[in-house]
Order: structure tokens, then C-alpha cells, then sequence
């Protein structure tokens, strides 16, 4: 699946499931007040179930809401990286990270959770250069000409032969030569 579309998708799931774990949590904080009140009147100890089910079940959604905002992180810094590295022919981790203002670390974390999500296709970390290695799949004879393309999905620009079709090898998308 391109990325570009992959990248939509993940977006939308997020945010829906986002949504969702609010309610459940906001359902399972109004269960745990009810059930609270009913201990100390006329349930008794048989409401310490529900009062365990429905504060464990608050207490997952309020974790896993803790790890979509931080998917939505990854995802909103997507765009702004391929930018970045189509700008760049080393693809330097430590080039993007300055240009991003953020410790290395964090950005080679960001890259890997992008891996991760199939952002990037087919790339992983050289971890001993510090760069991000998308493999070319294209091999340009020397009586091609070329263009360089930007794409209409991430912004990266790509070699493409002229009068071919072609895909960006950041999102996977077909771009016209």
C-alpha cells in the first residue's frame, strides 16, 4: 500500500479510536462513581467487582489514549521529515535532527516507529553512517534523461526517466516522468 494512503488511513484510525477511549472512559469514570456510591449504601461488598472492573478498563483507555497521541505525533512529523530528506542525498539522521531541533535519539526513534508503520517503504536505519537507507529500485542508463519530480503526496523529490511512470521512493506514490 503507498504511504500516502497508508498515511490517511493511520490518521483516521487513530483519531476514531481515539474518540472512542474518551467515551469508554468517561463511561467507565461515571460506572466507578456509581458503584462507589452504591458500596456504601446498599450494595456492600458485592460492588468491589464492578468498582475493579471499571477502573481497570479507565485506567487501559487512559493508557492507550497516552499511546495514540504519541502515534499522532509520529504520524504529523512524517510529512515534515520526507521534506527534509528529499532535500538531502546523504539522508543524515544527525542533518535531520538539527533541522528538526530535536535530540538524535528522539529522531531515530521517530524514524523507527515511521518504519514501523510502513511510511517508508522498504528503509531501515544505517545505524553505523546515521542515515536513513531507502533502496532505489530504479537503475538510469546513461541515455536517460531524467527530471526531477516532486511529489503530489509527501513533497519529495525524485529522479524520474522522462516519459516513464515511476514511484517516490519515500511514499510510494506513481509519479508521471
Amino acid at each position: 500500500m503507498k504511504s500516502d494512503v497508508k498515511l490517511m488511513i493511520l490518521k483516521a484510525k487513530n483519531k476514531s479510536s481515539y474518540v472512542l477511549l474518551w467515551i469508554l472512559t468517561v463511561f467507565c469514570g461515571i460506572m466507578l462513581i456509581g458503584a462507589f456510591g452504591a458500596l456504601f449504601t446498599d450494595g456492600g461488598p458485592s460492588m468491589i467487582i464492578p468498582i475493579l472492573i471499571f477502573g481497570g478498563l479507565g485506567a487501559f483507555c487512559v493508557i492507550k489514549m497516552k499511546k495514540n497521541r504519541k502515534t499522532a505525533a509520529t504520524l504529523n512529523k512524517f510529512t515534515e521529515y520526507v521534506a527534509r530528506l528529499s532535500n538531502d542525498d546523504t539522508r543524515s539522521i544527525v542533518k535531520l535532527a538539527q533541522g528538526m531541533r530535536e535530540d538524535m535519539n528522539v529522531t531515530i526513534a521517530s524514524l523507527e516507529q515511521m518504519i514501523k508503520l510502513s511510511l517508508f517503504c522498504n528503509a531501515y536505519i544505517d545505524y553505523q553512517n546515521n542515515t536513513l537507507v531507502i533502496p532505489k529500485k530504479d537503475i538510469f542508463g546513461p541515455a536517460d534523461k531524467l527530471r526531477v519530480i516532486k511529489c503530489g503526496c509527501c513533497g519529495a523529490l525524485t529522479k524520474v526517466v522522462e516519459g516513464t511512470v515511476s514511484t517516490c521512493e519515500f511514499c510510494g506514490a506513481y509519479l508521471q516522468g
